[in-house]
């Protein structure tokens, strides 16, 4: 081509508008099949990673061997056997890397972003309260598990895991409190949004000079909070009730044949000779058992005050009942009674043990009865007179009436708030 051609070529490419997008096209297609060369081995090794990621997290929940990973590549063959593209399929599973040192790391990676979302969260929430209980594990070293329950600026909860910390001592009210007070300047937890401390009551707890809370409470570091029992450990209180006459020799029973192999095996025979539906026995433990009723993430406070209130409106109906010589919602003592040998059913002991329950409950309970004004008014806000609601919640967190009272009338005319708390 001469130079005249060259530059009449060119004059022409510039004039044309259509030319020069063809060409601009052609350039964008070649460009496109020598990138997507490049991406889709990428695109393939990022969902490799991914798997491998998955497949990590599944065996560290579950709490399987890390060696397990390989199982699914071993299964894989005669699972796509009749796919038209087995071969490719299989060498994508192929690539999944899920060795126990692959799967360690990616755990201890999944392990390390869950800890920066929490600090995230820790640093964006407003307030935070915390859950504690403290147990022994399979080798006796004491474990003090941590929860928390955060709350942020547009009213949304967040509950977590925080931390399971080894006391490797004694477990007393100052070991717990040196030991959390390490974790939270190590951890730079940021301490002034604590709102409240829920325990299991324990006298290393709930000391009044010595206790955990007493030395937190003590310790200018830490704000003011508020501090519950544990509502689920509460549940124990029935035990002050003291009806041993039965379990005790269950428990003797059970222990007896778990203790030799010999018996239990027959036990087990038994068992299957009668088609009975459990087919062992359970070792008796005193590790309290906790409600399935209370469990479960998202449980807020009103849930819990109604099961408590439920259940001892219950207690003070069966009294009645009791009282009035009904004993209907007892079965197998009112069959007792009607083929009572002497006289008269006197049935003082019973309606004692109901009152001691009672006793035991308002006690125990007192502290969410204080919270129970609050908790009602945070279920429902557009009810209830603006006085008194404002009265009982800046009693309770020291808050100024006045302004309060305006709050709440500001809040119980939101118009939009109210539709939307309709759905």
């Amino acid at each position: 081509m001469t130079e005249n051609e060259d530059q009449n070529l060119t004059t022409r490419f510039i004039d044309d508008y259509s030319l020069r997008q063809d060409k601009l096209k052609t350039m964008k297609l070649k460009l496109n099949q020598e990138q997507s060369v490049f991406k889709n081995p990428n695109k393939l090794a990022q969902n490799v990673t991914i798997a491998s990621f998955k497949v990590a997290y599944l065996l560290g929940k579950k709490k399987k061997p890390f060696s397990d990973g390989e199982l699914i590549k071993e299964a894989s063959d005669s699972l796509f056997t009749d796919f038209k593209n087995k071969s490719e399929i299989l060498g994508a599973i192929s690539s999944i890397q899920l060795s126990s040192n692959t799967v360690m790391r990616r755990i201890g990676a999944i392990s390390s972003n869950q800890k920066t979302q929490l600090q995230t969260d820790l640093s964006k929430c407003s307030y935070f309260s915390l859950q504690m209980d403290e147990s022994n594990d399979m080798i006796d070293t004491s474990q003090l598990s941590i929860f928390i329950k955060m709350c942020f600026n547009d009213f949304s909860v967040k509950e977590e895991f925080l931390k399971v910390l080894s006391l490797t001592g004694r477990t007393r009210g100052e070991d717990i409190y040196k030991t959390f007070k390490q974790f939270v300047e190590e951890e730079e937890i940021p301490i002034e949004k604590l709102a409240s401390i829920t325990t299991d009551g324990a006298p290393s707890f709930c000391g009044n000079k010595k206790g955990f809370l007493a030395l937190c409470k003590n310790d200018n570091s830490f704000p003011h909070f508020f501090q519950y029992h544990c509502i689920i450990h509460q549940q124990a209180c029935g035990t002050v009730i003291n009806i041993n006459n039965v379990m005790e020799l269950v428990v003797k029973i059970v222990n007896s044949i778990r203790d030799k192999a010999l018996k239990r095996r027959l036990f087990r025979e038994l068992m299957d000779e009668v088609d009975c539906h459990y087919g062992d026995l359970l070792l008796h433990s005193n590790v309290r058992w906790l409600s399935k009723e209370l469990q479960g993430k998202e449980k807020q406070i009103i849930d819990m005050i109604s099961h408590v209130q439920a259940f001892s409106s219950k207690l003070a109906y069966w009294e009645n009942k009791m009282k009035n010589g009904d004993f209907q919602l007892f079965p197998t003592l009112q069959e007792t009674i009607i083929n009572y040998s002497e006289n008269v059913y006197e049935p003082t002991n019973h309606i004692n043990i109901i009152q001691h329950l009672r006793s035991e409950f308002k006690r125990r309970f007192n502290d969410f009865k204080i919270l129970e004004p609050v908790a009602q008014f945070i279920s429902n806000p557009f009810t209830g007179d603006v006085e008194t609601k404002a009265n009982e919640i800046g009693n309770l967190f020291n808050l100024d009436i006045t302004v309060l009272e305006m709050e709440i009338i500001t809040l119980q005319n939101d118009s939009i708030l109210k539709i939307t708390s309709e759905f």
